[in-house]
C-alpha cells in the first residue's frame, strides 16, 4: 500500500515557545508504542492529529469511532479490549475534554491493574470550539476553554500512574516509563490550543492522491 500525503511536517509545525504540538506528542508515542498494540483514539480535535501522523503496521490495532462520535467512549472501551486482548499493549488518545465526561473511568482499569496508557492531550479547552470559534471571530475565552486539571494528580488519587510533561525532548522518556510501569498509567501531555486541525487541507490532499495516482 502505498502511504498517503503527510501535509504537515512535525519538525516545523510547532509554535517556538509555545505548548507541545499535538503532532510531536503523537509521533513520539508512535515512536514508543509497540507495532501490534492496540490504540483507540476519542473523539475530538486530538483524532485528526492521530488521523494524519500515526502510522498503523498490524490490521486492528487502530480503533476510532466514526463522525467523532461520543466524546470519552475510549476511555472505558479500552477496559474492554484489554480484557479481550490480554496478549496485547492497549492505548488511549484522548483530550482533556473527553476527560471531563468519562475520565473517571480511569479508577476501573486502576482497580483490575490493566496496563492500559492514557495519553491525555491537554489544551484546557474543547480544541474543534476553540479553533472555530476564534478563527471566526472574537470570542470571550470562559466560553471556549476549560480549566488546566491535573490530570497526572487525577490519576494517582484513582489508583493509578500519572505523568505530566510540558518538554517535548521528555516524551519519549515519560512514554517509555509509562508503558513500563506494569499498571494502568496517565500521561497528562501539556498541549498547544492554537494548532489548526489537518482536517480540511488533509481531506483535499488525499483526494487529490487517490484519484490522479
Amino acid at each position: 500500500m502505498k502511504a498517503g500525503p503527510r501535509l504537515y511536517d512535525t519538525d516545523t509545525c510547532a509554535r517556538p515557545g509555545a505548548p507541545i504540538h499535538p503532532a510531536t506528542a503523537v509521533t513520539a508515542l508512535r515512536r514508543a508504542f509497540p507495532r501490534d498494540g492496540i490504540v483507540l483514539v476519542d473523539s475530538g480535535a486530538h483524532r485528526a492529529f492521530m488521523g494524519h501522523h500515526w502510522t498503523t503496521h498490524t490490521p486492528g490495532t487502530y480503533v476510532s469511532a466514526t463522525n467523532l462520535g461520543p466524546m470519552g467512549w475510549a476511555i472505558p472501551a479500552a477496559v474492554g479490549v484489554q480484557c479481550a486482548r490480554p496478549d496485547r499493549r492497549v492505548a488511549v488518545v484522548t483530550g482533556d475534554g473527553c476527560m471531563h465526561m468519562h475520565g473517571i473511568e480511569v479508577q476501573t482499569a486502576a482497580r483490575h491493574r490493566l496496563p492500559i496508557v492514557y495519553v491525555v492531550l491537554n489544551n484546557a479547552a474543547l480544541g474543534n470550539v476553540w479553533l472555530r470559534a476564534h478563527t471566526e471571530g472574537p470570542v470571550p475565552a470562559a466560553l471556549t476553554s476549560l480549566p488546566d486539571h491535573d490530570w497526572a494528580g487525577f490519576a494517582r488519587a484513582l489508583g493509578a500512574r500519572g505523568f505530566t510533561v510540558a518538554d517535548p525532548a521528555r516524551l519519549d522518556e515519560i512514554f517509555a516509563e509509562a508503558l513500563a510501569c506494569g499498571t494502568t498509567a496517565v500521561v497528562d501531555v501539556k498541549t498547544d490550543k492554537a494548532c489548526p486541525t489537518p482536517v480540511y487541507d488533509f481531506a483535499a490532499g488525499v483526494a487529490a492522491w487517490s484519484y490522479h495516482e
